[in-house]
Formats: C-alpha cells, sequence, structure tokens
C-alpha cells in the first residue's frame, strides 16, 4: 500500500470511534535506527512520531496489538493491498474478537487503531472541554 493512497483514513467506526491507519518504518538518525510512526489524522494529512512522542493513548493500543502474533492477526504477508482492506475489521479480529475497540495489525507496517473523537481531535490539535459538555447537560436536565 502507498501511503500517497491513503484517502479514507479515519474512517467513522461505531459510536463517535474511528479507524485511524498507523504505518511504522525504520528510520536513521544520527549513528542508530529508531521507528517513526506516521499517523493518518484525515484532510490528507499524517502526524509523525518517534517513540518518545507517540501520544500514549497509542502506545497503549500498539502495545496490546504487537502481543498478538502476526499470525493470529491474519495479515498481510506483503504491503501489496488497497487501504479499504485496511477497515475490514471481521478479517483481522476473527481470532480476537475483544480487539475490535483496540485496533488490528495489517501488515509488518501497517496498524489499524481505534480512536475515540477525542483522541483524534487530540491528534488534530483541537480541544474538546468535557467539562463544557457536562455543564450544558446539568443545565438541561434541571
Amino acid at each position: 500500500m502507498r501511503a500517497d493512497k491513503i484517502i479514507h483514513s479515519p474512517k467513522p467506526f461505531l459510536d463517535n470511534q474511528y479507524m485511524v491507519l498507523l504505518e511504522t518504518e525504520s528510520v536513521s538518525i544520527p549513528r542508530q535506527f529508531s521507528t517513526q510512526y506516521s499517523v493518518y489524522i484525515g484532510d490528507n494529512t499524517k502526524r509523525i512520531f518517534q517513540a518518545k512522542t507517540l501520544p500514549i493513548f497509542i502506545k497503549t493500543k500498539l502495545a496490546m496489538i504487537k502481543s498478538i502474533p502476526k499470525e493470529e492477526w491474519n495479515a498481510f504477508n506483503d504491503e501489496i493491498f488497497m487501504e479499504i482492506d485496511c477497515y475490514i475489521m471481521s478479517k483481522f479480529t476473527r481470532k480476537n474478537p475483544e480487539f475490535k475497540h483496540i485496533g488490528w495489525c495489517v501488515s509488518d507496517s501497517i496498524y489499524v487503531i481505534i480512536m475515540s473523537e477525542e483522541e483524534l481531535s487530540e491528534l488534530k490539535g483541537i480541544r474538546i472541554d468535557t467539562r463544557e459538555k457536562s455543564q450544558s447537560k446539568s443545565k438541561t436536565n434541571s
């Protein structure tokens, strides 16, 4: 799959959740190799992180996904597939259905991470004040 062909991420999924593509690749930095994480957040935009800067909610979900052998994900063995193939949840979570709200492994370098609207907004740099939502809800209930 070519990164310039990614147009659907983030793809809406269930209530206020999104399937977001994450691509990993090794990059050379002075005197060492490091993993770079590209997260496709929409509007032809991707955020690039290093291991130290990857948000904790992504680190946690990715660690859980990587704890399961690639074979159990029914992942692709090569990088020749279409982006839309990545979102067929039942293909990848057949042996691990509890991961449908966490994410799955698509190939050696591509993962789908399930994110809430708030997590995705954080990556886009949009701040959602949950106190404001609860305050307005309280006013309507009184």
